[in-house]
């Protein structure tokens, strides 16, 4: 495998997301089912999603706290589908595959 001088591997940028700091994140966008995607969108003050942080599950659409009955009604498998939930600046929750992260913070993430 060939790292970019430089860049940050996928480890390091997970890493830093894992903090908890607000980080500016950069994705390519790819729609596999509607035949889109190429485009490049940039997030600021985004964030990792915890799962052990109670406060960050939240019900869809409420805005605030989930009750139990919402709280994992199916597993989503992060680990196997290589994706992360983030909350954006807005409070929108976004899923972000993995491999389609560019930049983390302005520093290029190598694969």
């Amino acid at each position: 495998m060939h790292m970019i001088k430089g860049a940050l591997s996928l480890t390091e940028a997970m890493q830093i997301l894992k903090r908890g700091e607000p980080c500016t994140i950069t994705v390519c966008t790819l729609d596999l089912k509607r035949n889109k995607g190429g485009d490049r969108k940039e997030w600021q003050n985004v964030r990792l999603m915890q799962k052990d942080n109670p406060d960050e599950v939240i019900a869809e659409g409420s805005g605030g706290p989930a009750p139990d009955s919402a709280i994992a009604k199916r597993n989503p498998d992060h680990r196997g589908n290589h994706t992360i939930n983030v909350r954006l600046m807005n409070d929108e929750i976004m899923k972000i595959h993995l491999p389609l992260m560019e930049k983390i913070n302005g520093q290029r993430i190598a694969l």
